[in-house]
């Protein structure tokens, strides 16, 4: 499932997540941009703490160690993340495809409106990449994310057995399923994730439907 993604930057300034300027910091940044440069990485490491749940001093103490922590970071959140999608794959295991699929839209926004600073801070820090088993931190998290895939591709092959979507390629209809939602998320992540993407599973399920079904 290769919707845990947008085209573009984060769309967000650093400043605005956590970071707090003195009386004349920022005038005095804009006549000195040492002071400025200063000024940002502070802001950032404040961000890159409250995603983390690090505290900023422990960042300060691996801050020799950037990319391994950013790692540890972005391990621990997809792990979650995964787990959150299997969980609602298992729960659905006997049910309607249909409804497991619904399931999945709802989880899957879910999941990036309470997430939505960490995938800003990963993608922006990706430069807005694809997230691909290339650019996983580790091959385990590219096993989850081919796991995954594979069984949004049997949920699809279940529908077309019981006869809700249309007889397609159960690749197709993944590939399908997971263009819309990408397209939504990049179209909140354009807007500076103003709002709850949550609030278009209603949509994404009507273009979904309305497209794929028999």
């Amino acid at each position: 499932m290769n919707f845990y993604s947008h085209h573009g930057g984060c769309g967000h300034e650093y400043g605005s997540a956590g970071g707090e300027e003195g009386p004349g910091e920022g005038l005095a940044a804009e006549k000195d941009p040492r002071r400025g440069a200063r000024r940002i990485r502070r802001q950032r490491l404040r961000w890159r703490a409250e995603v983390s749940g690090f505290s900023v001093g422990h960042i300060y103490n691996v801050i020799g160690k950037k990319d391994a922590l950013f790692e540890e970071v972005v391990s621990r959140e997809l792990d979650e993340m995964f787990d959150t999608i299997d969980d609602v794959f298992e729960r659905n295991a006997e049910g309607p495809a249909s409804v497991c699929i619904d399931n999945v839209i709802d989880t899957t926004l879910t999941f990036f409106d309470s997430h939505n600073l960490f995938f800003q801070v990963y993608l922006n820090e990706t430069d807005g990449k694809r997230i691909s088993s290339k650019r996983l931190p580790c091959a385990r998290l590219g096993e989850r994310l081919a796991s995954s895939e594979k069984r949004l591709r049997r949920l699809f092959k279940r529908a077309i057995d019981e006869g809700v979507v249309a007889d397609l390629s159960p690749n197709d209809l993944a590939t399908f399923f997971d263009e819309i939602i990408k397209g939504f998320i990049g179209a909140w992540a354009a807007d500076g994730y103003r709002g709850k993407i949550s609030k278009k599973a209603k949509v994404i399920k009507q273009v979904l439907w309305h497209g794929i079904h028999r």
